[in-house]
């Protein structure tokens, strides 16, 4: 899967965390403020995973959401949907820069410089601490992280 965000945590308080998000790949045009994004955001950096032999090979976390959630667990959309509310309270998006971009998804943007992309900061309120001790303010990971909820349809 191809990273679509590079997150870097900004601060962490007692049972919030605030994170910087850029977009980083061409297909992705918005941020998301839903708790099954923000959970995927937060249980990234607890599984490190790397190719050997032709197979993916998971390295586990021993953090208490790494240890909660497994890689199977996090890819299925009926059980995060489902248990989302007992990890992640709430989810803000307290600022975007440069977003929306009028000249964004294009080949005009230059994917190098950073400061030119789509970035928002966004804050997540976890129901219990345990959930966010192991980011650190400075950390940075690439992120596949995506929605899971489905738009609400017209009517």
């Amino acid at each position: 899967m191809s990273a679509l965000f590079r997150v870097k945590v900004l601060r962490v308080a007692e049972n919030t965390v605030t994170l910087q998000l850029v977009i980083i790949h061409p297909d992705q045009q918005r941020f998301y403020t839903t708790r099954s994004f923000a959970l995927q955001l937060l249980w990234e950096p607890t599984h490190l995973s790397y190719q050997q032999a032709g197979k993916t090979v998971y390295q586990h976390d021993p953090s208490a959401l790494g240890q909660a959630l497994t890689v199977e667990n996090i890819q299925d959309r009926d059980f995060v949907l489902a248990q989302q509310a007992e990890f992640i309270a709430a989810v803000a998006l307290l600022e975007t820069i440069n977003y929306p971009a009028d000249n964004y998804p294009s080949s005009e943007v230059d994917w190098d410089d950073v400061a030119t992309l789509p970035r928002a900061v966004l804050e997540i309120t976890v129901t219990e601490p345990r959930w966010i001790a192991h980011l650190q303010a400075g950390m940075t990971w690439d992120s596949a992280a995506y929605t899971m909820e489905r738009p609400k349809s017209g009517g």
